[in-house]
């Protein structure tokens, strides 16, 4: 019984991930800001869907440590982003940070960073392309801001299909 529940606590992070991937994504390129309570909802959902999960799938002795492990050093991507905000003035969004942060409780370690890295390879053939289609149109994207979180959705996209 506990098996089955604990797979439907595993799809119900699932599905709310993308609803949180969604809904983030669709704030920062709207708004190129994300309000706090959509970390501050989906950071508590997920948090409680992680316990569940942990309650029932970590019965053995030192599953517990591992797993909370694996959630702490997941968090680390976004703890290093909000560092990267504060030492930039911003130039990296804060909310890029919060979001791996509360991203954490519904991937894990390898999720988030395959996640994280995804990303930045796809901004970076979008930026790459908008750069030279700047200096072929001879106009300055210099200034220009690009949001991040919307390049997340094809990655996640590819992730879902491995």
């Amino acid at each position: 019984m506990s098996m089955e529940l604990g797979m439907w606590f595993e799809h119900g992070l699932q599905i709310l991930f993308w609803f949180y991937l969604a809904v983030a994504a669709w704030e920062d390129f709207r708004y190129r800001s994300i309000h706090l309570q959509v970390f501050a909802g989906f950071g508590i959902a997920g948090g409680v869907l992680r316990f569940g999960v942990l309650c029932l799938s970590c019965s053995l002795p030192g599953r517990w440590e591992a797993a909370l492990a694996d959630v702490g050093l997941a968090m680390l991507v976004g703890v290093g982003l909000l560092a990267l905000s504060l030492m930039t003035r911003q130039a990296v969004g804060a909310g890029d940070g919060w979001f791996f942060v509360v991203s954490a409780l519904y991937l894990g370690l390898w999720r988030n960073v395959m996640l994280f890295l995804g990303g930045l390879a796809a901004c970076f053939i979008y930026c790459s392309a908008l750069f030279i289609w700047g200096r072929l149109r001879c106009v300055s994207v210099r200034k220009r801001k690009v949001p991040f979180l919307p390049f997340l959705i094809p990655v996640c996209l590819g992730m879902a299909c491995l």
